[in-house]
């Protein structure tokens, strides 16, 4: 039997179903009033810098960096709407992945 064999693939179903999927993105939010999905990328912890104590003891800030993409409702990759981002929605989403994160 191969893969196409409609009895097969019934069987195989049953055994192993196939994955349901999900749409793309990992939460839902807006751009320039948009509403669309956010998929978070790359997302690095920021770590205050120390400048108390002992020279040994003390270092810089380090990290705070996300990167995310936007998809439309439909899950679609949506670099059009990417392109739209202000400085404040950026912000606002970038404290919705934070928030995401937390959950």
């Amino acid at each position: 039997m191969n893969a196409t064999n409609p009895v097969f693939q019934t069987l195989l179903n049953r055994i192993c179903p196939p994955a349901k999927k999900r749409p793309a993105g990992d939460f839902e939010s807006s751009v320039a009033g948009i509403p669309c999905r956010i998929e978070i990328g790359h997302c690095e912890p920021y770590t205050p810098a120390r400048i108390s104590g002992p020279p040994e003891d003390c270092y810089p800030a380090e990290g705070g960096e996300i990167e995310f993409q936007v998809f439309d409702s439909r899950g679609r990759p949506a670099p059009w709407l990417a392109k739209k981002i202000t400085a404040k929605d950026e912000a606002r989403i970038e404290q919705e992945i934070i928030n995401f994160r937390e959950d």
